[in-house]
Protein backbone atom coordinates (compact mmCIF):
# COMPACT_ATOMS: atom_id res chain seq x y z
CA UNK A 1 0.00 0.00 0.00
CA UNK A 2 1.05 4.09 -0.80
CA UNK A 3 0.13 6.86 0.63
CA UNK A 4 0.51 10.27 0.40
CA UNK A 5 -0.09 13.66 1.79
CA UNK A 6 0.49 16.84 1.40
CA UNK A 7 -0.15 20.37 2.88
CA UNK A 8 0.40 23.72 0.89
CA UNK A 9 -0.54 27.17 1.68
CA UNK A 10 -0.04 29.60 -1.61
CA UNK A 11 -1.04 33.54 -2.14
CA UNK A 12 -0.44 35.44 -4.80
CA UNK A 13 -0.31 38.90 -5.72
CA UNK A 14 -0.70 40.74 -9.15
CA UNK A 15 -1.47 44.52 -8.89
CA UNK A 16 -2.58 44.29 -12.85
CA UNK A 17 -4.86 41.69 -12.06
CA UNK A 18 -6.38 42.57 -8.71
CA UNK A 19 -5.06 44.96 -6.02
CA UNK A 20 -4.97 42.80 -2.95
CA UNK A 21 -3.47 39.59 -2.41
CA UNK A 22 -5.78 36.62 -2.75
CA UNK A 23 -5.63 32.90 -2.79
CA UNK A 24 -4.42 31.37 -6.44
CA UNK A 25 -7.30 29.23 -7.81
CA UNK A 26 -4.90 26.02 -8.11
CA UNK A 27 -4.33 26.42 -3.97
CA UNK A 28 -5.79 22.88 -2.36
CA UNK A 29 -4.40 22.84 0.96
CA UNK A 30 -5.15 18.95 1.40
CA UNK A 31 -4.12 16.59 -0.67
CA UNK A 32 -4.40 12.74 0.16
CA UNK A 33 -3.82 9.62 -2.05
CA UNK A 34 -4.20 6.09 -0.88
CA UNK A 35 -3.18 3.39 -3.61
CA UNK A 36 -2.83 -0.58 -3.41
CA UNK A 37 -1.84 -3.50 -5.64
CA UNK A 38 -2.39 -6.88 -4.98
CA UNK A 39 -1.04 -9.59 -7.34
CA UNK A 40 -3.84 -12.34 -7.33
CA UNK A 41 -1.49 -14.60 -9.88
CA UNK A 42 1.38 -13.52 -11.73
CA UNK A 43 -0.21 -12.32 -14.45
CA UNK A 44 -3.38 -11.38 -12.68
CA UNK A 45 -3.29 -7.97 -10.42
CA UNK A 46 -6.31 -5.97 -8.92
CA UNK A 47 -5.71 -1.92 -8.21
CA UNK A 48 -7.75 0.04 -6.00
CA UNK A 49 -7.08 3.85 -5.19
CA UNK A 50 -8.34 6.55 -3.39
CA UNK A 51 -8.45 10.36 -3.97
CA UNK A 52 -9.26 13.07 -1.60
CA UNK A 53 -8.40 16.98 -2.40
CA UNK A 54 -9.41 19.94 -0.08
CA UNK A 55 -12.18 21.84 -2.37
CA UNK A 56 -10.92 24.48 -5.32
CA UNK A 57 -11.35 28.14 -4.37
CA UNK A 58 -13.81 29.97 -6.26
CA UNK A 59 -15.39 34.12 -5.99
CA UNK A 60 -18.81 33.39 -5.20
CA UNK A 61 -21.12 36.57 -5.07
CA UNK A 62 -21.76 38.81 -2.23
CA UNK A 63 -25.23 40.56 -3.45
CA UNK A 64 -26.46 41.54 -6.52
CA UNK A 65 -27.96 44.96 -8.19
CA UNK A 66 -30.43 46.06 -10.98
CA UNK A 67 -29.51 47.18 -14.23
CA UNK A 68 -32.13 47.77 -16.97
CA UNK A 69 -34.39 45.66 -15.70
CA UNK A 70 -31.42 42.59 -15.30
CA UNK A 71 -30.80 40.99 -11.59
CA UNK A 72 -26.82 41.11 -11.70
CA UNK A 73 -24.58 39.56 -9.40
CA UNK A 74 -21.66 41.39 -7.40
CA UNK A 75 -18.62 39.76 -6.57
CA UNK A 76 -16.76 40.91 -3.09
CA UNK A 77 -12.51 39.19 -2.70
CA UNK A 78 -11.13 36.98 -5.02
CA UNK A 79 -11.52 33.54 -4.55
CA UNK A 80 -13.29 33.91 -0.95
CA UNK A 81 -15.09 30.59 -0.93
CA UNK A 82 -14.07 27.02 -1.67
CA UNK A 83 -16.27 24.12 -3.62
CA UNK A 84 -16.92 21.04 -1.41
CA UNK A 85 -14.32 18.65 -0.67
CA UNK A 86 -13.07 15.93 -3.68
CA UNK A 87 -13.35 12.42 -3.36
CA UNK A 88 -13.00 9.50 -5.27
CA UNK A 89 -12.53 5.34 -5.12
CA UNK A 90 -11.57 4.01 -8.12
CA UNK A 91 -10.92 -0.02 -9.12
CA UNK A 92 -8.90 -1.68 -11.77
CA UNK A 93 -8.43 -5.51 -12.58
CA UNK A 94 -5.58 -6.43 -15.41
CA UNK A 95 -4.36 -9.01 -17.25
CA UNK A 96 -0.67 -9.35 -18.06
CA UNK A 97 -1.00 -11.72 -21.48
CA UNK A 98 1.71 -13.96 -22.15
CA UNK A 99 5.10 -13.08 -24.11
CA UNK A 100 4.21 -12.49 -27.69
CA UNK A 101 6.44 -13.82 -30.78
CA UNK A 102 7.55 -10.32 -30.86
CA UNK A 103 10.86 -9.89 -28.94
CA UNK A 104 10.45 -7.14 -26.43
CA UNK A 105 6.69 -6.84 -26.29
CA UNK A 106 4.48 -6.88 -23.36
CA UNK A 107 0.49 -6.65 -23.38
CA UNK A 108 -2.30 -6.80 -20.98
CA UNK A 109 -5.60 -5.54 -20.64
CA UNK A 110 -7.29 -3.64 -18.10
CA UNK A 111 -10.66 -3.20 -16.70
CA UNK A 112 -11.17 -0.02 -14.14
CA UNK A 113 -14.28 1.29 -12.86
CA UNK A 114 -13.66 5.19 -12.38
CA UNK A 115 -15.54 6.94 -9.08
CA UNK A 116 -17.39 3.84 -7.55
CA UNK A 117 -19.32 5.52 -4.87
CA UNK A 118 -20.73 7.63 -7.55
CA UNK A 119 -19.43 11.10 -5.75
CA UNK A 120 -20.59 14.33 -7.87
CA UNK A 121 -17.49 16.20 -7.19
CA UNK A 122 -17.79 19.97 -8.12
CA UNK A 123 -15.40 21.61 -10.16
CA UNK A 124 -17.16 24.82 -11.30
CA UNK A 125 -20.03 27.16 -9.82
CA UNK A 126 -22.10 29.35 -11.91
CA UNK A 127 -24.79 31.61 -10.26
CA UNK A 128 -26.23 32.47 -13.54
CA UNK A 129 -29.52 30.91 -13.43
CA UNK A 130 -32.63 31.46 -11.75
CA UNK A 131 -35.50 29.50 -10.66
CA UNK A 132 -39.18 30.66 -11.43
CA UNK A 133 -42.24 30.01 -9.00
CA UNK A 134 -42.85 26.28 -11.08
CA UNK A 135 -39.71 25.32 -10.48
CA UNK A 136 -37.69 26.13 -14.02
CA UNK A 137 -34.60 27.11 -14.71
CA UNK A 138 -34.04 30.50 -16.62
CA UNK A 139 -31.07 32.39 -17.68
CA UNK A 140 -31.25 36.00 -16.13
CA UNK A 141 -31.53 37.63 -19.91
CA UNK A 142 -34.61 35.45 -20.37
CA UNK A 143 -36.42 36.47 -17.08
CA UNK A 144 -36.63 40.35 -15.72
CA UNK A 145 -39.11 40.36 -12.95
CA UNK A 146 -37.59 39.80 -9.43
CA UNK A 147 -35.84 35.99 -8.75
CA UNK A 148 -33.88 34.62 -6.27
CA UNK A 149 -30.38 33.31 -8.26
CA UNK A 150 -29.81 29.90 -7.71
CA UNK A 151 -25.83 28.29 -7.50
CA UNK A 152 -25.85 25.59 -10.08
CA UNK A 153 -22.84 23.25 -9.91
CA UNK A 154 -20.88 21.36 -12.32
CA UNK A 155 -19.33 18.26 -11.67
CA UNK A 156 -17.23 15.24 -13.29
CA UNK A 157 -19.17 12.56 -14.54
CA UNK A 158 -20.40 9.93 -12.45
CA UNK A 159 -19.48 6.65 -11.99
CA UNK A 160 -18.04 4.62 -15.50
CA UNK A 161 -16.06 2.31 -16.48
CA UNK A 162 -13.53 1.52 -18.91
CA UNK A 163 -11.68 -1.00 -20.88
CA UNK A 164 -8.17 -0.57 -22.03
CA UNK A 165 -5.97 -2.44 -23.49
CA UNK A 166 -1.81 -1.71 -23.91
CA UNK A 167 0.89 -3.00 -26.03
CA UNK A 168 4.34 -1.58 -24.35
CA UNK A 169 7.88 -2.28 -25.73
CA UNK A 170 10.72 -3.26 -22.91
CA UNK A 171 14.52 -2.80 -23.23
Amino acid sequence: MKANYSYTYSRKYTPELYKYEYIPDNNIPHCVHLMTLYNITSRLAAKIDWNFNSGIPYTKPVGFYYYDNYKIPYYGDRNDSRLPNYHKLNMAVEYQFKKPQVKNLAHKIALSVYNIYNRHNYVLVSYNKIRTPDGKFLLPSSYTKDNHFVPTGMSLPGVFMMLSYRVQYQR
